[in-house]
């Protein structure tokens, strides 16, 4: 089990067509893979995709790998999967990282103290501050849940393959 885990997800290559809207809240399901043998050349200990319906995993259709993730302590094995739940409109833009291939959102997520909640909610997702507003005591805000997922659900999958290279203008948006 893990204590908690940091994540890098590349915002700018979002499906559009996947993000949920209802009123003002936007949302998107992601779903955390492990790498199959552990931690991977590049210290990751496996990535992140969209989630698809399951009509679309039926298909053998794949959600869009938006970034990866690693857990801590650094012994930690992530048995099965997690199922994320990103509120996109709490996400503070200007916290966004502009790198050579898109924006990029760096979140942070902690286990709940008293274990599962009534909504079924194993942990809370926290967009991450930089070093200097920690030390502050600065928090970025709360972004959304995760689940954890039973391992005989979903396989894990081999080292994660490198997101296709992607080009985006500087005047490109990002889909929410």
């Amino acid at each position: 089990m893990f204590n908690f885990f940091t994540a890098s997800l590349n915002v700018s290559n979002i499906t559009p067509e996947r993000i949920k809207t209802e009123g003002e809240s936007k949302t998107l399901d992601l779903v955390m893979i492990s790498n199959k043998g552990g931690r991977d050349q590049y210290n990751k200990d496996g990535f992140i995709v969209e989630d698809v319906s399951r009509e679309e995993r039926q298909q053998e259709e794949r959600g869009e790998i938006l970034g990866n993730f690693r857990l801590f302590p650094e012994e930690s094995q992530l048995e099965g999967t997690i199922q994320i739940q990103l509120q996109l409109h709490r996400i503070d833009k200007k916290r966004l990282i502009q790198g050579q291939k898109g924006k990029y959102l760096d979140l942070v997520a902690f286990p709940n103290r008293e274990g599962r909640s009534d909504r079924g909610d194993d942990g809370v997702t926290i967009q991450s501050v930089s070093k200097e507003e920690r030390e502050a005591g600065e928090r970025g805000p709360i972004i959304g849940n995760y689940r954890l997922i039973a391992a005989a659900k979903r396989d894990s999958a081999p080292n994660a393959p490198a997101p296709e290279e992607v080009d985006p203008s500087e005047d490109e948006e990002i889909p929410f």
